[in-house]
């Protein structure tokens, strides 16, 4: 890849042109930069990023930020301190590879560097601690936010019921001031896993009552507790509510342009 179609990229970065979600051209800027020696900077290294993360490339995103080209220590030995923006990348991919080790890393320079304060960055850190199953330091984390999110609950509640701790789980949602569709669903799922079913359902009604319309995933939940316990009526209910939303988004559908 020429020098100068290196520059026009970044350049169209700069300038606010957000470039199309190929894994292959990402592996090719990477490869120059490797091969060239050039100096990477944060505008670069959030580009490619955020290139490899929405193609859904994790692996590829964590070699970028994890071998030399964006861990902190690297980055300040060359002068650059990493940013949020930065560290919300690499957070992420610790988080999806369920790497503890990066994670660390990453949480350290978090607190050396005041970026703790920020709600986005303390939820990715929840949920690494929450997938390496080390929910006390998410805990941690979490009791020591000044701004807890729907999103920082749902981690919490989430990592709980992967380490099979539904009582946590079930704890946490009882005590969340605002839930939204996510929360229900997890906590439906969870119960109904648990063989948990006439709970499931009780969870349910109360969904409803609550005003919360259930999606695709709340009614197979439901369908599935339904089939245990041999709920007829129950289950010809949600026969006909989930005909009833295919209707709906038939009808939606046929209204747009």
């Amino acid at each position: 890849m020429p020098k100068e179609d290196v520059s026009l990229f970044f350049e169209m970065v700069a300038a606010g042109v957000k470039p199309n979600s190929d894994v292959a051209l990402s592996e090719r800027m990477c490869a120059y930069i490797g091969e060239s020696g050039l100096k990477t900077n944060m505008l670069m290294v959030n580009s490619l990023v955020d290139m490899y993360m929405k193609c859904g490339a994790t692996d590829a995103a964590k070699r970028f930020l994890m071998n030399g080209h964006c861990l902190p220590c690297q980055m300040l030995q060359q002068g650059q301190r990493p940013d949020k923006v930065t560290m919300l990348s690499a957070i992420s991919a610790c988080a999806q590879q369920s790497d503890s080790l990066s994670g660390k890393c990453c949480h350290g320079y978090v607190l050396r560097n005041g970026l703790e304060g920020w709600d986005t960055i303390c939820d990715g850190m929840i949920d690494i601690y929450m997938k390496c199953g080390q929910q006390e330091m998410a805990c941690i984390i979490f009791d020591n936010m000044s701004n807890k999110t729907v999103v920082s609950w749902n981690s919490l509640i989430s990592g709980f019921i992967r380490s099979g701790d539904v009582k946590s789980a079930w704890e946490i949602f009882n005590e969340m001031p605002k839930s939204d569709l996510v929360s229900w669903n997890t906590m439906i799922g969870a119960l109904v896993q648990e063989s948990k079913f006439e709970e499931a359902i009780e969870l349910f009604w109360v969904m409803q009552t609550e005003g919360i319309k259930g999606d695709r995933v709340t009614m197979v939940e439901v369908a599935s507790a339904c089939r245990y316990l041999g709920a007829l009526d129950l289950a010809k209910w949600t026969h006909a509510y989930i005909e009833k939303k295919k209707k709906s988004t038939v009808i939606c559908g046929l209204g747009q342009p």
